[in-house]
């Protein structure tokens, strides 16, 4: 699958907000998905969305992984882990 598949999936799964450039240089994927992220107690803000890279977006439009794994991959910290 590509990127640009991935995406429109995505876009249309959880909708997708601005992309942008961290200062490193890599690109992130801003996927709404705040009905997703409002069900995690531990997400304050989920009207923000979460950041994506692209091999992430690319998982999550194949089913391989939830908006709730990856919150717990990218911010274990908030889950005690």
């Amino acid at each position: 699958m590509t990127l640009d598949e991935a995406l429109k999936i995505v876009r249309e799964r959880y909708g997708l907000r601005d992309d942008y450039v961290t200062a490193a240089g890599v690109m992130m994927y801003v996927v709404g998905a705040e009905k997703e992220l409002s069900a995690i107690p531990v997400v304050k803000l989920p009207e923000s969305g979460i950041a994506l890279l692209a091999p992430e977006v690319i998982e999550l439009a194949r089913g391989a992984i939830t908006i709730e794994a990856l919150v717990r991959r990218k911010n274990p910290e908030l889950f005690g882990n």
